[in-house]
């Protein structure tokens, strides 16, 4: 069975741009593995850090569900925090995760793309 990955910055990114496409891959047979990059502990308006932590890892889980995704990665770097990373650092966790997978078809983020002004995202897609 081929495998189709997706590299997400964050736990909601993985449905929010490419779910659909995920969904139907799950459906025709495919295994989907998530892999989701920080712990999105600062994306919670009024709820502590603890809360939003456990929050979000329900709500990643939940949405990774719906979508059939097989396994879920959890790299677990700080929310905000890719910035600080070198390049090499991001980049061998994911190039050690495409060599063990070997996805077919792998998702995540354009370096290119015009506007996009979350640094997670730039930095994942940097890497």
């Amino acid at each position: 069975m081929p495998t189709a990955m997706i590299i997400s910055p964050h736990g909601d990114d993985a449905a929010a741009f490419c779910g659909g496409t995920l969904a139907r891959f799950a459906a025709e047979g495919w295994k989907v593995v998530l892999v989701r990059v920080t712990d999105d502990a600062r994306d919670a308006v009024g709820l502590s850090m603890e809360e939003a932590l456990r929050r979000n890892a329900d709500e990643m889980r939940a949405g990774a569900a719906k979508l059939r995704v097989a396994e879920i990665v959890e790299l677990g770097f700080p929310t905000d925090s890719l910035e600080d990373l070198s390049h090499g650092v991001l980049r061998e966790r994911m190039v050690y995760l495409v060599r063990k997978y070997r996805p077919y078809a792998l998702f995540s983020f354009d370096p290119d793309q015009r506007g996009e002004t979350n640094r997670d995202h730039v930095r994942v897609a940097e890497a």
